[in-house]
């Protein structure tokens, strides 16, 4: 049983309170992974106090906070954040303004990326045994992708002619085109011709308990099968930095920029909406002013497609 469902199930009101905000988010045009953020921290305040979040005291509210920053001060920053963001926004919803008004304030942290070199990228990229591992990453890389945008691509968002892919309603709700370069291109011709994906560029699978056969339904890839696709990755390319697939996406930015790439050509294909964000990138990477689609192009010995197709062994 999800949290949300706890909450909805043991505690009073919350079922009225939560379709309420959903309502207004779905109304707002908020993101999926927004409404479920939102949703959940809200669940666990709601359970927490067994009460409804906008009816719990500003007193107590802070004392939970400070309880979660005391037992892991650097990881309890992500809930800060959200438990704020959220119930800030559920008070706008309900009406009440005196509990929004006297929340805490959410101060940004903004740590360097941890970034990877150009000799790492190609030991991640070449390790993976299957075909769809090396590609998923090549993508994550080439094109600076976030998770959920590499696992939302669709057969028709990539066009191989114009060597470019669109990202659609991603962070922001909006739309973005990324150019692929040549190489990323040829890697994705060939894995159309061997993998034959159907719908989603990189389809998933769910077991169902029929005859104990695992059948394949028309679904994205899996969150957790990419990190975990990542994480294996790093581990078989011997990287002993702390990565995720969000490393991938820093690298990208940090590459483009040492590639010569400017700081405002990368924060339109980064898709940020502020360009401090992408200041950040700054920091770890010199700037010069030459044209480049992607970093994948610069990168020698990239071996993408192995003759080890047909195994399921990573």
């Amino acid at each position: 049983m999800t949290i949300l469902n706890q909450a909805i199930q043991q505690v009073e009101g919350f079922d009225i309170f939560y379709h309420k905000v959903k309502r207004k988010m779905t109304i707002d045009d908020k993101s999926i992974s927004t409404i479920n953020n939102y949703s959940r921290y809200l669940a666990r305040l709601a359970l927490y106090f067994k009460q409804v979040p906008t009816e719990i005291s500003l007193d107590k509210i802070e004392q939970y906070l400070y309880e979660q920053l005391q037992v892991n001060p650097e990881g309890s920053r992500q809930y800060f954040k959200f438990t704020i963001y959220s119930l800030r926004y559920a008070c706008k919803v309900m009406g009440t303004n005196s509990l929004k008004v006297a929340l805490p304030s959410v101060h940004q942290y903004r740590k360097l990326p941890v970034v990877l070199s150009k000799d790492e990228v190609i030991m991640l990229l070449n390790r993976p045994y299957k075909l769809k591992h090396r590609v998923l990453l090549a993508l994550l890389y080439g094109c600076g992708l976030r998770l959920s945008e590499v696992r939302n691509l669709k057969i028709e968002d990539i066009d191989l002619d114009r060597e470019v892919l669109c990202v659609r309603k991603s962070k922001g709700r909006k739309d973005r085109v990324i150019p692929m370069g040549k190489k990323l291109t040829d890697i994705l011709k060939t894995y159309f011709l061997l993998q034959k994906p159907d719908k989603w560029l990189f389809n998933g699978y769910r077991g169902k308990n029929r005859s104990q056969f695992l059948i394949e339904v028309d679904q994205q890839y899996g969150k957790r099968s990419i990190q975990w696709a990542v994480k294996r990755a790093a581990y078989l390319a011997g990287i002993r930095k702390q990565m995720n697939v969000h490393t991938l996406r820093h690298t990208y930015a940090t590459h483009l920029l040492e590639n010569g790439v400017n700081i405002l050509s990368i924060m339109q294909l980064l898709g940020h909406s502020d360009i401090k964000t992408t200041m950040v990138y700054l920091h770890v990477a010199k700037i010069e002013h030459v044209q480049q689609p992607s970093p994948l192009d610069s990168l020698p010995n990239v071996d993408v497609i192995q003759q080890r197709q047909f195994s399921f062994n990573f």
